[in-house]
């Protein structure tokens, strides 16, 4: 055995070696990018709200926000993004367990200034809603968002403080 034969041998075992790298780099980006979903997006939604009473006017606080918990920039679509706000009204008692109907009220955009939103980062917003005198039992407020074909919802029910209660500050 020549000194030339261990070259060769050490030149095949190099060549071996970096092509056995190469192949197993490109199928750890491919799994880690197309089937480890961490580039596609991914959301964490919040909705918040609060019933209160000042003068005799209802109002309602809504607070919405959204987070990218993804690695990829996240655009959110104007067309369908927005809060819808529902009204349950008093019912009568009914003979069994029922679900409460709901009645949409209005809808708002949210945020119409963000285009998008990158990787880990969160957007809030606020609003503040004068409410009709409807004797409604609760309100459902629904954030829906919308990017690139998915949506994601979510919603809080708020419910309403009877004015008596909020007469004798009670609450």
């Amino acid at each position: 055995m020549t000194m030339q034969f261990w070259k060769d041998l050490a030149e095949i075992a190099q060549r071996v070696a970096e092509t056995l790298a190469l192949l197993l780099g490109g199928f750890w980006t491919y799994w880690n990018y197309f089937k480890g979903r961490t580039f596609k997006p991914r959301a964490s939604l919040g909705v918040k709200g609060e019933f209160f009473m000042a003068s005799g006017v209802s109002y309602l606080r809504a607070s919405v926000r959204f987070q990218n918990v993804g690695n990829g920039k996240f655009q959110i679509n104007p067309r369908g993004t927005g809060m819808e706000v529902w009204v349950a009204g008093q019912g009568t008692q009914p003979e069994g367990v029922e679900n409460i109907p709901w009645n949409p009220v209005a809808a708002f955009p949210v945020f119409e200034f963000q285009e998008w939103v990158e990787p880990m980062e969160s957007v809030e917003e606020g609003m503040l809603l004068i409410l009709p005198e409807v004797k409604a039992l609760a309100y459902r407020l629904e954030l829906r968002v919308v990017s690139r074909g998915l949506d994601w919802s979510q919603a809080v029910i708020i419910p309403v403080v009877p004015e008596e209660l909020v007469k004798l500050n009670l609450i």
